[in-house]
C-alpha cells in the first residue's frame, strides 16, 4: 500500500517511469472535481471509474481484495480507507474471478488512513481495503478509482 497526493508523488517516482503507471497519474492529475459519474478507459490496462456515493459508518461495510488487479483511490473530497492483510481476515464470499475480487468480514486489526482531498491510496493485490469510511457523520463522497490491470 502507497498513500501520498498528486502534488508529491515521492512515493512512486520509480512506479509512474513505467508507461502504464505514468498515463494513470497524468489523467488523475486532469480530472476536475466537475467529473462526470461513470467509466472512463485510459487504456487497454488502465479504467477509471468514478463514483458518487455516501461515506458509511465502518460496521456497515466489508473489506475487499483483487488478484489481478491494482486500485487507486483517489479522494475528490474526505473518506477514511481501513487496510489490513488479507491474512488476519475470514471470508464474506467466495472469490469472484470474472470481477476479481473477494469480501472479508470487518477485523479489529486494521490501519485507518485519512484521505483528503487530492490524495491517493495505491493497494495492490492481496492488500484487503474498506473504503468509503465516514468522517463522523455521513457525508457525499466523490471519488476516482482507477484500475491497473497487472
Amino acid at each position: 500500500m502507497i498513500v501520498d497526493t498528486l502534488d508529491g508523488k515521492n512515493s512512486i517516482e520509480e512506479l509512474i517511469e513505467d508507461n502504464v503507471w505514468k498515463e494513470a497519474f497524468i489523467w488523475l492529475e486532469q480530472v476536475s472535481p466537475e467529473i462526470k459519474e461513470g467509466t472512463y478507459e485510459i487504456n487497454d490496462q488502465v479504467k477509471a471509474i468514478i463514483k458518487i456515493s455516501q461515506t458509511e459508518p465502518r460496521e456497515k461495510g466489508f473489506y475487499e481484495v483483487h488478484k489481478n488487479v491494482i486500485d487507486i483511490h483517489y479522494c475528490l473530497n474526505e473518506e477514511l480507507i481501513d487496510w489490513v492483510p488479507a491474512s488476519l481476515l475470514v471470508p464474506s464470499n467466495e472469490y469472484d474471478s470474472q470481477n476479481d475480487y473477494q469480501l472479508f468480514k470487518l477485523s479489529p486489526k486494521a490501519s485507518t488512513i485519512h484521505l483528503i482531498k487530492n490524495s491517493f491510496a495505491i493497494f495492490f493485490p492481496g492488500e484487503a481495503h474498506l473504503p468509503k469510511i465516514a468522517i463522523g457523520e455521513t457525508r457525499p463522497l466523490k471519488k476516482v478509482v482507477v484500475k491497473i490491470n497487472k
